[in-house]
C-alpha cells in the first residue's frame, strides 16, 4: 500500500540503534543476565559517549533513568554528559547544556543526600557555568546559585581546602571581598603552603586598601612561587611598596 511505501523512507527508530549498539558490546556485557535493561541502556550510553555520539548517548541514559529513576548515579552520568557537551558548545547552546547538567546532578544529590562528591561536583559545575556563560545579568544569577551550591558542599565537606578556594573565587566575583578573604583564610588554615591562596589574599587585601596584609601575603606567595608566577608576585610587591610609601604607611 502507499502508506507502507512511504514508511520505508523514515529514519530508523531508537530501538534499531540500541540493537546495533548492543551487537557491538562485548559478549561478557551483552549476555550477562545479571544486567537489568536499565544497565544495558547505561552501558550502551557509555559506549556512545566514548566515541562522541552525544545524541544517542543521551537517549540511552534517559531510557535507563526512565526505567530506574531512583538511582542517583544514572542522573550523574547524564549530567556529566551534558556538562562535557557544554564545555565544547557555542552560545546560546552552551548555557542550556550547563543548565541541563546542573538539573541532573541536582536530582542526583536529592536522591543521594549524603554523597559528598555529588555536592562538590554540583558546585564545580555551577562555577563553570557562571564563569563560562554569556550576559552579565544572567552571570550574576548563576554566581548566586553557585554560591548556594558551595554553601551546601562546604557544609558536607568543611575540611576541603580546594572547596574553600573555589568558594572564595565565587565570592570575589560577586564583589563580596570580605567573605572571599574569610574563605581563602579557611583554605590556608587547612593547607598553609598554598601559593594560590596567598596570591588571592594579597590581591583581595590590595583591593580594599589593606596594604600591609597584602604585602605579607605577597611575600608568602613569593616564597612558594615558581616560574612566571615569581615575576608576577615580584611586580605586585614592588607596586605595594610604592603605594605604601606614597600613602606613608
Amino acid at each position: 500500500k502507499p502508506a507502507h511505501a512511504g514508511s520505508r523512507g523514515k529514519p530508523q527508530t531508537a530501538w534499531f540503534y540500541l540493537l546495533m549498539i548492543l551487537l557491538m558490546l562485548a559478549p561478557a556485557i551483552r549476555f550477562n543476565f545479571n544486567y537489568s535493561m536499565a544497565d544495558i541502556y547505561t552501558k550502551a550510553g557509555d559506549e556512545r559517549a566514548r566515541i562522541g555520539d552525544w545524541r544517542m548517548a543521551g537517549k540511552c541514559y534517559n531510557n535507563a533513568i526512565a526505567l530506574e529513576p531512583g538511582q542517583a548515579w544514572r542522573h550523574q552520568k547524564l549530567g556529566h554528559l551534558f556538562f562535557t557537551r557544554a564545555r565544547k558548545a557555542p552560545e546560546p547552546r552552551k548555557s542550556s547544556l550547563y543548565r541541563e547538567a546542573i538539573l541532573q546532578v541536582e536530582k542526583a544529590t536529592q536522591l543521594a543526600p549524603l554523597d559528598i562528591t555529588l555536592k562538590n561536583n554540583l558546585a564545580r559545575m555551577g562555577s563553570a557555568w557562571a564563569m563560562d556563560g554569556d550576559g552579565e545579568k544572567a552571570r550574576f544569577h548563576r554566581l548566586k546559585l553557585t554560591e548556594a551550591f558551595y554553601d551546601r558542599a562546604l557544609g558536607a565537606d568543611p575540611n576541603n581546602p580546594l572547596l574553600w578556594k573555589e568558594a572564595g573565587q565565587i565570592s570575589a566575583a560577586l564583589g563580596s571581598l570580605d567573605e572571599a578573604i574569610k574563605q581563602f583564610n579557611r583554605a590556608l588554615n587547612l593547607q598553609p603552603d598554598d601559593f594560590e591562596s596567598h596570591r588571592n589574599l594579597a590581591l583581595l587585601h590590595k583591593a580594599i586598601k589593606q596594604y600591609p596584609q597584602a604585602l605579607g601575603h605577597s611575600h608568602a606567595a613569593l616564597d612558594l612561587a615558581e616560574g612566571e608566577d615569581r615575576a608576577e608576585i615580584e611586580s605586585l610587591i614592588t607596586e605595594l611598596k610604592r603605594t605604601m610609601q606614597q600613602a606613608r604607611f
